[in-house]
């Protein structure tokens, strides 16, 4: 009579655990690729599960059938769900690659420089350019300035001039520009001082004159200086 019990035993056990399901893990991902410190939100679509562990990638875990994570560092992260039945008897593993971006901005270059505006007359309407003498005639064809840039960074004292344009006639030759993309002109996190300059016999003068840190300013790769009718635009490019 025992042995009878204990096969019947042993016949309901193993029919018991025969009937059990093992689970079968699933999940989503709101996004498979993000930038550092975007969330996302993982879910499990596990069947017959009943608890659920998660392994981020990061060295980070979490448990619930639901879980928001983020990621501090550029990289490529294999996040696992293990879908566990009662008891912890049964488990299933899934998992997915998350990508997150190298953000990282990398040394920004200019590679153009245009005028595309500016007055045809000083501030006080007298001509640009003008002869040095009455009755003397203008060496550099009035009225019209011989226009150059001047770029310096204000902590350095660090000078770059660019070729000049002869006798330019807003009205008529603008918009001027030099491209400076073979050259290796660093756009620094500093203060610059950019000038419009008129290029004459005896030396320059100060057309106009912008002072700003281009890292406040610069966006898609363009920074603009405007002021009354004067306009420089920058160009830019990022070399990582």
């Amino acid at each position: 009579m025992k042995k009878l019990n204990v096969l019947l035993l042993v016949f309901v056990t193993i029919a018991f655990w025969g009937c059990r399901t093992s689970p079968n893990a699933c999940f989503t991902a709101t996004e498979t690729t993000v930038n550092p410190g975007e969330s996302i939100t993982f879910t499990s679509c596990s069947d017959d599960a009943e608890s659920y562990r998660w392994d981020m990638g990061d060295g980070t875990e979490a448990t619930g059938s639901t879980v928001e994570h983020s990621y501090s560092a550029p990289g490529t992260y294999l996040v696992e769900l293990a879908a566990i039945h009662k008891n912890e008897r049964m488990l299933d593993r899934t998992s997915k690659l998350i990508t997150v971006n190298d953000t990282t901005e990398g040394p920004l270059y200019i590679t153009n420089i245009r005028v595309l505006d500016f007055p045809e007359t000083k501030p006080d309407g007298s001509d640009w350019d003008t002869p040095p003498a009455p009755g003397v005639p203008c060496p550099d064809g009035c009225p019209w300035p011989d226009v150059f840039v001047r770029m310096t960074i204000s902590q350095t004292g660090w000078t770059f001039n660019t070729s000049t344009f002869d006798d330019v006639n807003p009205g008529v030759d603008l918009p001027i520009s030099w491209d400076l993309s073979h050259l290796t002109i660093l756009l620094d996190n500093r203060n610059w001082n950019v000038q419009m300059r008129d290029n004459e016999a005896l030396g320059s003068e100060l057309m106009n004159e912008w002072v700003f840190n281009p890292y406040e300013l610069k966006g898609n790769g363009l920074i603009r200086l405007e002021e009354g009718d004067f306009i420089v635009e920058i160009e830019y490019e990022e070399r990582k």
